[in-house]
């Protein structure tokens, strides 16, 4: 394989990530409909009622849809930090970035947990 191969490889690899993070979001802001055990943002707080689902599913797809946007621009300009470095650099740079947009996934739903609670009862009745 050629030099570079592994940037590339570890680039695409680690946008991935952040877009797949973005588009579902987009997907849960725009199409979870009726409340259902399949797709949208299932908690016990966000089924506890229609407007309390139209409401999470809207939040958090937001919140889901800048957070991939935002990742995926950190990454591209991290991964540009190290174009002339060795495959061991990248190696671990890449895997260190991987690992925190994994960590990062949990930042919606903590945010729209915490929203929930200060919008909705435990019923769903808005506050």
């Amino acid at each position: 394989m050629g030099k570079g191969f592994m940037w590339w490889f570890l680039l695409v690899s680690d946008m991935m990530i952040p877009i797949a993070i973005a588009v579902f979001g987009k997907m849960l802001e725009i199409a979870p409909g009726t409340k259902n055990a399949y797709f949208g943002y299932r908690t016990r707080r966000s089924m506890s009622s229609q407007e309390a689902w139209n409401y999470s599913n809207r939040y958090c797809g937001r919140l889901m849809f800048y957070l991939g946007v935002i990742m995926a621009g950190i990454t591209l300009i991290l991964f540009l930090t190290i174009v002339r470095g060795s495959d061991d650099t990248v190696g671990w740079i890449g895997g260190g970035i991987a690992l925190v947009q994994c960590a990062c996934i949990f930042i919606p739903v903590v945010l729209t947990e915490k929203e929930l609670k200060k919008r909705f009862d435990e019923e769903g009745r808005p506050l």
